[in-house]
């Protein structure tokens, strides 16, 4: 056996997932020649080889996807937020997640910041994974219709939350639970910049020099001053949006639809539980419709975003009373605050022509202005097509904004169309209706005015024939003085856009509770940007997605990250053909699938561990790592175990082998017994749901009997009764009457009638 130390120095590293960790590749001349161990370590960076697609292998077509009757949760939206909310109830539920858009895993308009504006140019109204919209002001939007949602067609800039945000959110946050839930995150698909371009390092330090301070450095936390934050691009320029953590997911426990097109909500409604939602209505590519339900006490819930989740309210039933009867859709509860407090942040800003013929794309770094406007900016890639002819061979064009925090405008949100979700809504955001965000313009323009004469933005300015030298603007200039109101004012409408940050129409505490439960119905959530009274932070997409962790961790007691206390047992069940890996601890007994994510000839199988686990430290083990014992493959499914490995005491390099063997062998069995009884609870419950069904037949056919006797005796005293007042009417002799069931009477006189019976 090798030294840490060695092991390490004799390596080959190369890059596992986006996020700043990579692989250790041991070498055949270190471990066994019939396998290569691989052992995952963080804060390695280098250029990434792949990307990681478990989620691939349980995600379906609608039209192909035959639905249980009954799922635990139902959501509806595989978006920024829907994606990793339905990995983390799928580590203990049940989980269908509907998405209405398709797969973008081949689309390099997505795939590749380099085509960072493709999506949007290359919109359409059918299929294409940026939806476009207009506002009612004219301005240009888009929202996702793919799998991952926005966050694989937008800048890919990651950054937490602001304070204000979680303190005006009304949530009750907990803050260990939200920094968890962003690590969950940052571990799978954020990376850190390992350099800047060119245009990235000039505007971090013209933002320094115009006196955006403090410097920094690195951090996706939200810090005044100047920063470089966390990008779901890598540093190869691929991106890795929300639909790489479904990786996360337990592919038992999930399905993904994608085009499937939810058109309603299904309600119950009762006296003693009130109205619920109890599953929706899909229909596929080919129209075909579906209905799918939750068993209680599951939830739908809603992360169609701050367009989709309010309209797809309306649309069932759910919204303001008097506006929904008017489009004669069939009102199951009167809320009149859904559609309404849609906010955008406007995005005042330039565009310049600078004499530099490549830079980079992307944004990287961002000013984060004390009390007022976050800066951001991007170079626009050459093959854009509306700049395209604007740019001349060895220049470029900077696209250089700032966006408006918390803005005091607001709008609302109509149907158009009020049974097709195909339709977007009408949206008027009501931008600079309020006199408060037309001075934070104003501050976005001294800002800006101080960022372009700074010495760091010398290098982009044109020389003219006398030697002076400018900025070329394509499109309005700044005004000349910052001061002058009007002046502002007409150049934060002329230059009006948006940051794609639009929010709000279902805000919590007038939509959903604090737990994001809609208020008055039971079993339905939303969980996605409708609920925002602000946007949080220079970004929201890194909210989302931690808030989709955050709520479906909250919703589920089992612990999501096991506790390692010891020797580490992993389970390879044909590896060289499934590629399926599992790993378990010996203090949770608990076992977790995990996919591999390459699978190469001379490399049959990998197994790796979570940063968790790679990161233990426990009282009785400071400090430890561990190694993958080598073994053959060849021999079909094998129990492979982990070892620790001592390198603070350099004689002592593995502990006992064969007490580890029997510990794992007994882990094994321990789990084993586990899976064992619950597979018994499971029949169990089903018996026992036999035997009550069994028990309401038995009771119904009881009562059948009942009533039938009741009957039977009612006919029989109906029959005694008839038949004495026959005798007594019209036989009259005595000698008939115990033909007649009625008792002889002696003194009854002859009927006059009786002679016509002779």
């Amino acid at each position: 056996m090798r030294k840490l130390k060695d092991l390490v120095n004799r390596s080959t590293i190369t890059q596992m997932t986006s996020s700043p960790s990579a692989v250790l590749g041991y070498s055949i001349q270190i471990w066994d020649g019939s396998y290569t161990g691989r052992l995952m370590i963080k804060y390695c960076v280098s250029p990434p080889l792949y990307a990681d697609e478990t989620y691939l292998e349980f995600t379906n077509e609608a039209t192909d996807f035959s639905p249980a009757k009954e799922y635990d949760y139902i959501i509806v939206g595989g978006g920024t937020a829907g994606c990793p909310l339905a990995a983390t109830l799928s580590e203990k539920y049940s989980v269908l997640l509907l998405e209405r858009g398709g797969v973008a895993n081949l689309d390099p308009n997505v795939l590749y910041e380099d085509n960072l504006f493709n999506p949007l140019l290359t919109a359409n109204n059918n299929d294409s994974p940026a939806q476009t919209f207009t506002s009612e002001e004219g301005v240009l939007n888009a929202r996702g219709r793919v799998l991952g949602g926005s966050s694989m067609i937008n800048f890919g800039f990651y950054s937490r939350a602001d304070d204000y945000f979680y303190k005006n959110s009304g949530i009750e946050w907990n803050s260990s639970g939200v920094k968890s839930a962003y690590e969950w995150v940052e571990d799978s698909i954020v990376t850190r910049p390992n350099h800047l371009g060119r245009w990235q390092t000039s505007m971090l330090n013209a933002l320094l020099q115009s006196g955006v301070d403090p410097a920094n450095g690195f951090t996706v936390d939200h810090v005044e001053g100047t920063k470089i934050s966390g990008s779901t691009f890598d540093d190869s320029g691929r991106r890795h949006g929300s639909v790489e953590l479904l990786n996360k997911a337990k592919p038992g426990n999930l399905k993904v639809v994608v085009h499937a097109t939810v058109d309603r909500v299904i309600f119950s409604t009762s006296k003693s539980l009130g109205i619920a939602a109890n599953g929706v209505r899909y229909h596929d590519s080919e129209g075909i419709y579906h209905e799918v339900h939750v068993r209680k006490p599951g939830e739908v819930i809603l992360s169609a975003g701050a367009l989709g989740s309010p309209q797809l309210l309306m649309i069932s039933g759910v919204g303001p009373l008097s506006y929904l009867s008017s489009l004669k859709i069939p009102v199951v509860r009167d809320n009149p605050y859904i559609g309404k407090f849609m906010v955008d942040n406007p995005r005042p800003g330039i565009n310049l022509l600078v004499p530099v013929a490549s830079l980079d794309v992307g944004a990287r770094v961002v000013g984060i202005v004390k009390n007022g406007p976050y800066i951001e900016s991007s170079a626009a890639p050459r093959q854009v097509p509306f700049l395209g002819s604007l740019i001349p061979l060895n220049s470029s064009v900077l696209v250089i904004g700032g966006k408006i925090i918390g803005p005091k405008s607001s709008g609302s949100l109509q149907l158009i169309s009020p049974s097709d979700v195909n339709v977007s809504p009408s949206v008027r955001f009501n931008y600079y209706s309020h006199t408060n965000d037309i001075i934070e313009c104003g501050r976005v323009v001294e800002v800006l005015r101080d960022f372009l004469g700074t010495q760091a933005m010398e290098e982009y300015k044109f020389s003219d024939t006398s030697g002076a030298r400018d900025f070329r603007y394509i499109g309005p200039s700044l005004p000349e003085d910052p001061s002058h109101l009007k002046s502002n004012e007409a150049f934060c409408r002329e230059t009006l856009s948006t940051f794609w940050h639009f929010h709000g129409g279902c805000l919590v505490e007038k939509v959903v509770d604090s737990d994001l439960k809609v208020i008055g119905v039971d079993s339905l959530r939303v969980i996605d940007a409708s609920i925002f009274t602000s946007s949080p932070g220079t970004n929201p997409q890194a909210t989302l997605m931690m808030l989709g962790r955050y709520i479906g961790y909250s919703s589920s007691s089992k612990p999501s990250h096991p506790v390692v206390v010891a020797p580490i047992c992993v389970i390879i069940i044909n590896c060289a053909l499934d590629r399926h890996g599992c790993f378990f601890s010996s203090s949770s007994s608990s076992i977790s699938s995990k996919r591999n994510a390459e699978f190469r000839p001379e490399n049959p199988c990998y197994c790796g561990l979570p940063s968790r686990v790679r990161n233990s430290r426990t009282k009785d083990n400071p400090g430890k790592k561990f190694r993958l014992c080598p073994n053959s493959m060849n021999e079909g499914p094998k129990f492979k175990f982990w070892e620790w490995l001592e390198p603070e005491t350099p004689d002592n390099e593995v502990n006992s082998r064969k007490d580890q063997k029997e510990l794992c062998n007994l882990i094994i069995k321990i789990s084993t017994l586990e899976n064992q009884i619950s597979i018994c609870k499971m029949k169990m419950k089903q018996e026992i749901l036999v035997v009550r069904q069994e028990f309401e037949k038995i009771k119904w056919k009881l009562l059948t009997y009942k009533v039938l006797m009741i009957v039977f005796l009612l006919l029989f005293v109906f029959k005694k009764l008839v038949n004495w007042t026959l005798c007594k009417e019209f036989l009259g002799s005595s000698f008939l009457l115990p033909a007649c069931g009625c008792s002889t009477v002696k003194s009854l006189p002859p009927s006059p009638s009786t002679t016509r019976f002779r």
